[in-house]
């Protein structure tokens, strides 16, 4: 009876192992994210308006989003290269 006890822990052990590496492989997947039309909107204001501040940042992010506001996100990605991902707060641990 004592044997079984040991295996019956011994397989409780690896089986919650799996269950917690199955949990953190999870939890890091949700942090990669695919960038959004924003990240792509946000990288064209970075490089566009590069140099510039106050009055003339402002100006020139508001023509960069007015000018991709009705982009497809699909053109974006054929258009531009794939912009640095932003961290999620939430995985920021």
């Amino acid at each position: 009876m004592k044997g079984n006890m040991s295996e019956r822990t011994s397989r409780a052990l690896r089986h919650g192992s799996v269950l917690t590496f199955l949990l953190s492989a999870l939890v890091l997947a949700s942090c990669e994210r695919t960038p959004s039309k924003s990240d792509y909107v946000s990288a064209q204001v970075t490089a566009v308006c590069q140099g510039q501040s106050g009055d003339d940042l402002r100006e020139c992010r508001l023509k960069v989003i007015r000018e991709f506001k009705d982009t497809p996100l699909e053109e974006m990605q054929r258009r531009f290269p794939k912009p640095e991902p932003r961290p999620r707060p939430s995985c920021s641990l």
